[in-house]
This record gives C-alpha cells, sequence and structure tokens, in this order.
C-alpha cells in the first residue's frame, strides 16, 4: 500500500558540467490529486518532468513513480500506468487523426471494439475535428487537443503534463480542468502539471514553487493566501521570490487517497512483441503512401542516373575535326583510288578508309599548326612525300606518318589513335593481297578475346562499368531513402513519444529494419532491370547470383545510412555527407576507374567500402561468368561489412572486420571461405603425394608458366585479379587455347573440390587422367607454335636484313 504517486528526493542534475538545472529538489505528489508546478521559464520544469519519465539521467538523488525506482531510458514497464503530454507536439503529419490515436491505442493492446468507443468518446470531449483530418493539417491548438487525447487514450493512473492549456481558449481550458476533477475525484487519477496561469494554480489540490532549480515552496492554493494574508497567488510568488530562503511548506498528509491495491498493469511488458511491431509498419506505411511523390523519386533515382549513364557517358565522339597535311599529293580530297599494287599514291586510298571523322586538308603547315594550336581542328596527320615508295619498298618508318594529338581532350585522342592505327592496319593488310607481302609482316600479333570481354573499337566504354554504377546507384538511392525518413521521424519526436508508451528501442529497429529489407528488395529488382533493358547487358553469369549479391550489398548501405540517421542531427547534414560519400564512392570503389590504380598510401583504404569488392564480384559475374573459386573469394569478402553494421554504429569497428577479411590471414576469416582454402590446400598436398606419373606436374608447372594460374594453390586475390582483369589481351598464337585451358581448370578445380569432400583422391585422379592429357598436348602444341613462329620471325628478319644489304649495294 503506498499514498504517494510520485516522490522525488534531493535530486540533482546538470548540462554539460554547468550551473545545476535541478539542485537537490525534493517533490511529493499524493495519490489523486492535482500537482501545479509553477516557476520561471528556464528553473528547471520541464527537465524535472524529463527525468521523471526517465528521458534524462539524473546526476544524483532518487526519483521513485508508485514506488518503483524511475531509470534512465527504462520507463516501459510503468508506460501503461503514465500519461505523458511534453510541449512538443510529436507526431507524423502525413497520419489522420484516427490513424494517430490507433497506433497509440495499439500500444496499449485495447481492443478493436473498445479502441473505437474510446476515440469517439475523446474526439466528442476534446471537440475534435473530423477523424480523418490528416495531422499535419490543423491549427497549433487542435494539435494540442489530439496530443492530450493521445496521451489519455489508454485512461493511465497518472497523468504528466507540461502546460497542457498552452494556446487554448478559456472556455475550452475549464473544460479540461472540469475533467481533471471529475477524473480525480471518480477514478483517483494522479495529475501533474506546469503552468504559468495562476488561476489555474489556484484549481490545484496542492502547488510547488520552483526557482533556480529547488523547489521553495510545496503547499496547498488556500493555506498560501492564508499564510501570506494576501488575495492572489501573484502576491504570494511576488513573495516567495524576495525572501525565497525563509519558506519551506509542505502538503498535510492525507491517508483518504492511499492506493490500497497496486495501479491496473503497472508491470508493462518487457519481452519483444511482434503486436507492436505490426503496430509501427503500420502507421509507417501511411506515413509512405502519404509521401508517394517523395519515394517515387527515390525509386526513380536508379532509372534515371542509369538513363544518364548509358546516354551520356562511354559514347565514342561523332565528327571529330582531323586536319590533313598530304606532302605526297595535295589533290586527293575527293579522290578514290581502288587497293592496287601499282597505284602511284597509297596516301590518298588509305585516307578514303578514314571514316567518322571530318576530314580538312591543308596544303599550309603553318595554317595548319595555327589552327591546330588555336583548337579549331582537334588531330593533325601529316603524310609524306615517300610514303607510296616506302610500302612499295617495305621500308616504312615512323617519320612516313605523323600525327599530332590534343591531348586536352583526352578522349578525343585516344579514340583517333586507335582509329588511325587500326585503318592502318586494315589498310596495309588489304594491300598485301595485291602486292604479295606476307600477312605476317603487316600483322605479326593477334588479339583474341578472353573470355566475355570484347576489345572492339566501338564498344561503348559506359557498359564495361555498368555494374559499378548499379552498386553506386543502389547505395544512394537506399541511403537518401533511410537517412531522410529516420531522422524526419527523429526531430518530429515521434519516436520519442513511442518509447514513452513502453516501445522499446529493439522494437522500433526490427520494424525499420523490416520495412527497409522490402526497399532493398525493389531497388535490387531495379537494379537487374536496368542492367538488362536500359544498359542491354548479357549476363554471362546466374542472374539470380547477381541479384542476391545486390540485395545483400543494399542491405549493408541501408544499415549505415541508418548509423549516419543516428548519429547526425539534421537533414542538411545529412545530404552533405551523402553527396560526398556518393563522390568518394565513384573514385575510392573503382566506379569510374580501377582502384589498383589508385596510390599504395590510399588504397588500403578502398576494402573499408564494401561497395570496392561488391563491384568486383558483379562486374565478374555479369562478364566473366560463375566460377567457384572466384565468386568464393569476392563475394563473401564484398558482403563483410554487412554484419559488423549490424553490430554496432562505431565505423571503427566495421574498418577494422573488413580489413581482417581482406588483408591480414593471421585474423579470423568468413568461415565457409576457410573451409573452401583448408580443401583446396589439402587436396594439393595429397594429389601430389600419390600421383603415379610425372606428367601432371609437368602439365601444373607449364601452367603456371603460360597462364600464370595454379591449380592447387589456395585462393589468392591478387593472382585472380592478375588473371580475369590484367590478361584481358593475350599476345600469342595460342591464345584461344589459353582460354579452353582456363575454362577446363575451373571445372577441374570444382571437381576436386568435390571428390575431395569425400576424400576420394583414386577416383579424382581416374577421372582427371583424359583431361589432363587432353590439356598436356595442347600445352605441347602451344609450345611448338611459338617455335614455328620464332622461325618464321627469324628467317623474315634475315631476308629483310639480306634486302637492305643488297639496297645499300
Amino acid at each position: 500500500m503506498y499514498k504517494n504517486s510520485i516522490q522525488v528526493r534531493n535530486v540533482y542534475k546538470n548540462y554539460h558540467k554547468k550551473e545545476n538545472i535541478l539542485n537537490g529538489i525534493n517533490l511529493t505528489v499524493k495519490i489523486g490529486e492535482i500537482y501545479a508546478l509553477i516557476g520561471a521559464s528556464g528553473c528547471g520544469k520541464t527537465t524535472l518532468l524529463n527525468c521523471m519519465m526517465g528521458m534524462y539521467k539524473i546526476d544524483s538523488g532518487k526519483i521513485e513513480i508508485f514506488n518503483q525506482n524511475v531509470e534512465f531510458k527504462k520507463t516501459s514497464k510503468l508506460a501503461n500506468s503514465i500519461g505523458f503530454m511534453s510541449q512538443q507536439i510529436s507526431f507524423v503529419s502525413q497520419l489522420t487523426i484516427q490513424e494517430t490515436l490507433e497506433y497509440f491505442g495499439n500500444l496499449h493492446f485495447i481492443t478493436r471494439k473498445a479502441l473505437k468507443e474510446r476515440i469517439l468518446s475523446i474526439s466528442e470531449l476534446l471537440e475534435l475535428p473530423s477523424l480523418k483530418t490528416f495531422v499535419g493539417n490543423l491549427s497549433n491548438s487542435e494539435k494540442r487537443r489530439v496530443s492530450f487525447a493521445a496521451t489519455i487514450i489508454h485512461i493511465p493512473k497518472l497523468l504528466i503534463l507540461d502546460e497542457p492549456t498552452v494556446g487554448l481558449d478559456l472556455e475550452f481550458g475549464n473544460k479540461i480542468w472540469n475533467f481533471f476533477n471529475e477524473q480525480t475525484s471518480k477514478n483517483n487519477l494522479t495529475i501533474l502539471i506546469t503552468t504559468h496561469c495562476m488561476n489555474e494554480v489556484a484549481k490545484a489540490d496542492c502547488c510547488g514553487f520552483m526557482m533556480n532549480g529547488k523547489l521553495i515552496v510545496e503547499e496547498k492554493p488556500n493555506i498560501l493566501l492564508e499564510k501570506f494574508n494576501v488575495e492572489t497567488l501573484y502576491e504570494v510568488y511576488y513573495l516567495l521570490c524576495l525572501n525565497s530562503n525563509q519558506y519551506q511548506f509542505i502538503c498535510e498528509e492525507n491517508d483518504d487517497n492511499a492506493l490500497k491495491l497496486e495501479c491496473r498493469n503497472t508491470e508493462f511488458y518487457t519481452k519483444f512483441r511482434l503486436s507492436i511491431i505490426k503496430g509501427i509498419i503500420v502507421k509507417d506505411f501511411h506515413r509512405f503512401k502519404r509521401s508517394f511523390t517523395e519515394i517515387f523519386l527515390i525509386f526513380m533515382t536508379m532509372f534515371v542516373l542509369s538513363w544518364l549513364h548509358i546516354t551520356l557517358l562511354g559514347q565514342y565522339p561523332d565528327d571529330i575535326k582531323l586536319g590533313i597535311i598530304n606532302h605526297e599529293n595535295f589533290n586527293c580530297k575527293n579522290e578514290t583510288v581502288p587497293n592496287e599494287c601499282g597505284n602511284l599514291h597509297f596516301s590518298c586510298s588509305f585516307l578514303g578508309q578514314i571514316n567518322g571523322v571530318k576530314k580538312i586538308f591543308y596544303e599550309s603547315n603553318q595554317k595548319a599548326f595555327q589552327d591546330f594550336k588555336k583548337s579549331r581542328i582537334s588531330s593533325l596527320m601529316i603524310i609524306n612525300e615517300n610514303f607510296t615508295n616506302s610500302l612499295i619498298n617495305k621500308t616504312f618508318g615512323a617519320h612516313d606518318i605523323e600525327v599530332f594529338l590534343d591531348y586536352s581532350k583526352y578522349h578525343f585522342a585516344i579514340h583517333l589513335k586507335i582509329k588511325i592505327f587500326l585503318t592502318l592496319r586494315d589498310y596495309l593488310l588489304n594491300l598485301t593481297k595485291h602486292c604479295e607481302i606476307t600477312d605476317y609482316f603487316m600483322n605479326p600479333y593477334k588479339i583474341e578475346e578472353f573470355l566475355s570481354v570484347k576489345s572492339e573499337l566501338d564498344f561503348n566504354f559506359s557498359i564495361p562499368y555498368a555494374p559499378n554504377a548499379i552498386i553506386l546507384y543502389s547505395t544512394i538511392a537506399i541511403m537518401t531513402c533511410s537517412v531522410l525518413a529516420i531522422i524526419q521521424c527523429r526531430k518530429c519526436g515521434d519516436w520519442n513519444r513511442s518509447l514513452l508508451n513502453g516501445v522499446q528501442i529493439t522494437e522500433i529497429v526490427a520494424a525499420i529494419v523490416f520495412q527497409y529489407l522490402i526497399f532493398a528488395f525493389i531497388i535490387s529488382m531495379e537494379a537487374i532491370f536496368c542492367l538488362t533493358y536500359i544498359f542491354k547487358i548479357e549476363f554471362f553469369g546466374n542472374v539470380w547470383l547477381a541479384f542476391i549479391l545486390i540485395y545483400i550489398y543494399t542491405i549493408n548501405a541501408f544499415l549505415f545510412g541508418f548509423n549516419l540517421s543516428l548519429i547526425l542531427d539534421d537533414i542538411t547534414s545529412a545530404g552533405y555527407l551523402t553527396m560526398c560519400l556518393f563522390s568518394s564512392l565513384n573514385y575510392i570503389s573503382g566506379v569510374i576507374w580501377p582502384f589498383e590504380s589508385i596510390s599504395k598510401i590510399i588504397s588500403p583504404f578502398c576494402y573499408i567500402f564494401p561497395s570496392t569488392f561488391s563491384c568486383i564480384a558483379l562486374r565478374g559475374i555479369v562478364f566473366k561468368g560463375f566460377a567457384e573459386s572466384y565468386t568464393a573469394t569476392f563475394i563473401p569478402r564484398g558482403v563483410t561489412t554487412f554484419f559488423p553494421n549490424i553490430i554496432a554504429i562505431r565505423i571503427q569497428e566495421t574498418a577494422l572486420d573488413t580489413l581482417w577479411g581482406n588483408e591480414f590471414n593471421e585474423f579470423p576469416k568468413l568461415k565457409y571461405l576457410e573451409i573452401i582454402e583448408t580443401k583446396l590446400t589439402t587436396i594439393s598436398s595429397r594429389l601430389f603425394e600419390k600421383l603415379p606419373y610425372i606428367g601432371f606436374i609437368s602439365f601444373s608447372q607449364n601452367l603456371i608458366k603460360y597462364t600464370g594460374y595454379d591449380l592447387f594453390a589456395p585462393v589468392d586475390i591478387t593472382k585472380l585479379q592478375e588473371l580475369y582483369f590484367n590478361n584481358n589481351i593475350c599476345i600469342n598464337s595460342g591464345a584461344s587455347s589459353q582460354s579452353g585451358i582456363v575454362s577446363v581448370i575451373t571445372q577441374l578445380r570444382q571437381q576436386c573440390l568435390r571428390h575431395c569432400a569425400t576424400g576420394n583422391i583414386q577416383e579424382t585422379i581416374c577421372e582427371l587422367k583424359d583431361e589432363i592429357e587432353m590439356l598436356i598436348d595442347q600445352m605441347r602444341r602451344i609450345v611448338n607454335d611459338r617455335n614455328d613462329q620464332d622461325e618464321r620471325i627469324a628467317r623474315l628478319e634475315a631476308e629483310l636484313a639480306m634486302r637492305d644489304a643488297k639496297m645499300n649495294l
């Protein structure tokens, strides 16, 4: 049995180690009374109420509500017995009045029928507008009425109200006080209010005057008037201010209202409750539904940025102005000369094959160089007068054609350089058909496609970087959505009010994570759609594997945005930081340029960002297909930072955990990746112990020599990067055989891993024997082809040397 609803004993509170806001305050609120707390602005009234609700942590002292000690951020067990109304409205403006009241009613597990009846009765009592009116469209007075309705919706035993009648008209204020008196007399309701109005203080059962963080007087209003022998409480307050240290009155104790039974449901639920999570999700669904324009624009970001990427980036320029000085023949502007060995001017036929540029002919070197310096032309080509003779005599040299490129327009210069080079190569190859010149002399090398990577001149530069761009656009879409929405909820006070009504932090986080798992799914589907239909990329790997990678990475980006929204306090700072992150990811994660080319000092920090390895993994799945060793290396490491983001907000832990998985072998890695590496190492040693023939060892050594790939080596990021990214162009006659070897090697490794799991090494050797012998034959043919090629080159060099000697004679 207890008779006091609230007991405050010797409480101290300060901010940032400055002067105390609460300076040893003592306060007692009895059961069933209306207690009015009055004081000047800044004396600590609101701070005291926040400490009672566990929102602020006191420095010393003790606060009890219903004989239960109030702890910092641990008032959920009393939430069903307390109704707290702060000065801040703390509502979501996109919800209607009915949806708002239903949300707070569901937090206290009120049945649907009872909740509907309470909403109707309270709306009639408080003269609320139509229940379908949006909270954002209400006046300040109407918002405060809705706030009071949400405070009493669950019929609490204690009301703590911070200036509840501010902004209300006098008539409605009197109606509220009639409600207070009725509830205290009938239902033994206890009410603690703060106010600046002495007329309201006179209606209270007990009043307390605060000054400089102390309670100087606590007494019934009529007794104060008698003791000070004055007519109004304004005069009492004036006298107290003059002599604040001379008075200390305490309300007389009365046991009539002593509470013999504990208040209904004072012990609130503290377990993880799915119904609460459902209520939060429904509330946020209504909010997102009313913010359709903002959500639509965020989801359209992916499509718009992808369209801009494919439209504006990577396209090769048209109508490049190429200045030409042809010293061999000035009059071949419109002349078309067939490719015959007897032609007098090969330069005209060569110039006729250069397409896609705007050719401007000059007769004077001075005029041409003048226009080149003034950027009237993008490049300048000079053909010397001995061009045709050099080709006929096979003495073609570097000074027969001179090309000057303007590298201030780097992409123009590189494109034109490649175009002129390939046009000259094709022209010379075509010329050999008529002049009895060996093809090898004009084209001593052969460029082959490596796996799925193309090497065409007209290949769109934006396509290889499309997966990187999709990763970046997914980051921006999900982070913008999460950061802005969560900061908005924090700023409007929605979270704080929910916590004061018994909602736990874990329940709010669970509801948010569930919502953004759905958003991440939608954004990931958008990403696959953009890759397939906007970029028009043909997947060489599994589309669903790419979707899973993007989905996991998008969740990781959301968690990072969630952490930022808890650290930042305003939307402006979030916008600046998001733009900064967007720009940083462009460079650090290899979105625009490979991160392998970054400075060695900065490159270790690239591994902190999960987008780095996610870009590499997605690019491999899209363009190279699925390879077990490749994916096992990059996909787990690409999403490593997904896990520490769940655990903590500390970015240092995220960075350290990522570096553990990528740089330092002595630190723990992902479990399944470690198992794969262990099995591959085991099969390497066991196979080399039991192989009955030496040919396989020879094959393995030759394999390393010619492809740089060790079949039985553990997974190594550096070697895989060199193999899959740096060896795209193989300049040797066995390039096609080499790519075939790599594909068979991948199959061998998969079979080795499968049989290693069962420990049947002999079965592995028998099954691989035919493939091994075939690969040995292929390797021998490669070596023989290279030897034959070296012999042909030697013979050609000897013939050229003899011809040069004869010409000199």
